[in-house]
C-alpha cells in the first residue's frame, strides 16, 4: 500500500547478506518475521522500554515549561538559528571546491533551486526556531511527505506528527536452522497509532507508513542501561528535582521560621488539669488576635485564620514561677541559599549553556566583545551548537533527496556523492563573526611580521599563503599570478647572466 500516494523509491535487490547477529539501533522496535499480521494490527513487544519513551516525552515537555530551562532553551535556540541578517536564510546550501568538480553548473543550480523549495516547505523563515525547539525538548521529530497522486512535482507540503503516535519499526528475518540471518530481508518501516500513549494492549493498531514517506530526525543521544533513544533534556531531569525540591524546602523553612513569636507561661497554681486547661484555652481566645486581611476582597475580616506554624506558644506553668512572656527569635541564616545556587549551577550544567550568560552580577558573566574576552564555557557552548546544527540538517537532506529523486533530477544512485559535495552554511551573528576574523587576521598578521625578514630565506609565499595566511589552493594560484616578484636581499648581488666568453684572434691564444 502507498501511504498518501507516494511511491517508494525503487531499489534494486541487493544480494544475499550472511549473519549471526543483527546490529541494532536504539531509534527502533524490532519484531521478528510473523505469517499473521498486517497494516491493520501487528505484534509488538510491550515492554518497559516503549512505557518509558512516551513517559520520558511527556516529562521533557515538563520540564520545558519550567522558568530556568525555558531560558536555556531560547539561548540554544537563538544561538543555533540567526533569522535577523539581511538577504540571508538561516541556513544556506554551497558546494565543496574539490568534491563538486564533478557537477555540471547546471546540476548545482537545480540542487540550489529545489533547496528554496525545501526551505519554503518547512516555512523555516516563520516556523524554524519553534520546529528546532520541539526537536531539541522530545529528542526526535517526524513529518509526513504529502505528494499527490501522479504528481511530477515532487512533495506538495509536509505535516509534523507528534512522536507519541508514531514509532519506527523493524522486521527481522527468522534465522535459518544454522542460526544465520539474512541482512538484505530486513524490513523497516513506520507505525502510525493513536493508542502508543496508552501502552494497555500488547496488540498496537496502526497504520504502517513507508518509510520513503517520513522525514525521521532523532538526537543522536543513547542511554545505554536501556538501549533506547533519549532527548538533550534527558540529564535535565534529576537537577531539575533537585533544584525544585530545594527551593520549596526553603521557602516552607523561610515561613515557618521567619517570624518572631511569643511563649506565654501561664502560672495555672494547684488547679486539677482540665481546669487548668480550660483557664489556658480562656486567656488564648482573649488575648489571640482575630482581625485578618483579606487579599482578595481588600477587606478586614473578624475571624480566626492564623497559620499554626507562626502561632504564638501557651504553656501552663506550676511550682509558683508566675506568669512569663518571652519572645522566640526569627531564623537568622534565611540569606544562605548556597544549596540552592549550587543546584541551579548544576541545572545549567546540564543544559550545556555557560552559567555566566544568567550572572549578571559576577564580573565573570557573558560580555559580548572579541575573541579574548570568551572564556572557555562559551567555546564549548559554541563546539555543542555545532554538534547540534550536524544533525538537526538531517531534516533538509531528507526532504531535499525525495525532491530531486522524485522530479527525476538524479537517481536515488547518485545522491551518496552529491551528499559529500554539498556544504550546509549556518547564518552567524555577523558582529560576532566580524570580531572573531579581525581576531584572526590580526593575529595572523603578527605571525607574518616576525617571518617577514626570512621569507624567501627559510620559507617561501606558497609556504605563508597555506600555513599561516590559511588561504586556498585556488586564492594561491591567483595571488601568485597578480603579486609581483619579491625583490633579492640588500646583501645580496642581484642575479645576472654571466658575460660571454671572449674570443681571442686567430694566432695570439697561448701556445
Amino acid at each position: 500500500m502507498d501511504a498518501f500516494g507516494y511511491v517508494d523509491l525503487k531499489r534494486k535487490a541487493g544480494p544475499s547478506l550472511k549473519s549471526f547477529e543483527v546490529e541494532k539501533d536504539s531509534t527502533s522496535e524490532y519484531i521478528e518475521s510473523a505469517a499473521a499480521g498486517g497494516i491493520i494490527s501487528y505484534s509488538i513487544d510491550p515492554s518497559i522500554k516503549t512505557q518509558d519513551e512516551q513517559h520520558l516525552i511527556k516529562t521533557y515537555r515538563e520540564l520545558s515549561n519550567a522558568a530556568e530551562i525555558d531560558q536555556a532553551l531560547q539561548e540554544i535556540v537563538n544561538e543555533t538559528l540567526i533569522f535577523d541578517v539581511a538577504n540571508k536564510k538561516a541556513v544556506e546550501i554551497g558546494f565543496a571546491n574539490e568534491s563538486s568538480e564533478k557537477l555540471s553548473e547546471s546540476i548545482k543550480k537545480k540542487i540550489i533551486s529545489e533547496f528554496d523549495n525545501v526551505y519554503e516547505l518547512f516555512d523555516f523563515k516563520n516556523k524554524g526556531a519553534d520546529i528546532f525547539r520541539k526537536w531539541y525538548i522530545d529528542g526526535k521529530i517526524y513529518f509526513l511527505k504529502v505528494v499527490p497522486e501522479g504528481s511530477k512535482d515532487g512533495v506538495e507540503r509536509i505535516v509534523r506528527i507528534d512522536p507519541m503516535k508514531m514509532k519506527k519499526v523493524t522486521e527481522l528475518p527468522k534465522k535459518d536452522a544454522d542460526g544465520i540471518i539474512d541482512l538484505s530481508k530486513i524490513q523497516t518501516w513506520f507505525v502510525f497509532s493513536d493508542s502508543f500513549q496508552t501502552n494497555t494492549y500488547h496488540i498496537q493498531k496502526g497504520m504502517k507508513v513507508k518509510p520513503d514517506s517520513v522525514i525521521f530526525v532523532d538526537s543522536g543521544l543513547k542511554n545505554e542501561e536501556t538501549d533506547q533513544t533519549i532527548g538533550y533534556l534527558y540529564k535535565s531531569i534529576v537537577p531539575y528535582n533537585n533544584l525544585k525540591l530545594m527551593e520549596d524546602s526553603l521557602l516552607i523553612y523561610r515561613v515557618s521560621r521567619s517570624p518572631e513569636r511569643r511563649a506565654f507561661y501561664i502560672d495555672v497554681g494547684q488547679l486539677p488539669k482540665q481546669k487548668a486547661e480550660e483557664y489556658l484555652k480562656s486567656l488564648m481566645n482573649r488575648f489571640k488576635t482575630k482581625l485578618v486581611y483579606d487579599s482578595k476582597t481588600g477587606t478586614i475580616l473578624d475571624k480566626k485564620n492564623v497559620l499554626s506554624m507562626v502561632e504564638d506558644f501557651w504553656l501552663p506553668r506550676r511550682d509558683g514561677k508566675g506568669t512569663e512572656i518571652q519572645t522566640l527569635p526569627g531564623a537568622e541564616n534565611l540569606g544562605v541559599i548556597q544549596d540552592v545556587t549550587y543546584f541551579k549551577r548544576k541545572l545549567y550544567q546540564s543544559l550545556n549553556v555557560p552559567m555566566s550568560r544568567f550572572d549578571e552580577e559576577k564580573e565573570s558573566s557573558f560580555t559580548f566583545g572579541h575573541a579574548t574576552e570568551i572564556n572557555r564555557d562559551e567555546y564549548r557552548f559554541k563546539k555543542f551548537i555545532d554538534k547540534l546544527r550536524n544533525k538537526f540538517i538531517l531534516l533538509f537532506e531528507d526532504l531535499l533527496k525525495t525532491q530531486l529523486v522524485l522530479k527525476k533530477i538524479i537517481v536515488e544512485e547518485d545522491w551518496a556523492e552529491i551528499h559529500g559535495s554539498i556544504e550546509w552554511i549556518y547564518t552567524e551573528d555577523n558582529y560576532f563573526v566580524e570580531f572573531k576574523e579581525q581576531e584572526l587576521l590580526n593575529s595572523r598578521l603578527a605571525i607574518l611580521q616576525q617571518i617577514d625578514p626570512f621569507l624567501d630565506k627559510y620559507f617561501t609565499r606558497e609556504w605563508v599563503f597555506e600555513n599561516v595566511l590559511k588561504y586556498s589552493e585556488k586564492e594561491i594560484t591567483q595571488l601568485l599570478k597578480e603579486l609581483p616578484p619579491l625583490p633579492p636581499p640588500e646583501n645580496e648581488i642581484p642575479n645576472t647572466p654571466p658575460a660571454p666568453p671572449t674570443v681571442l684572434p686567430q694566432g695570439l691564444g697561448n701556445d
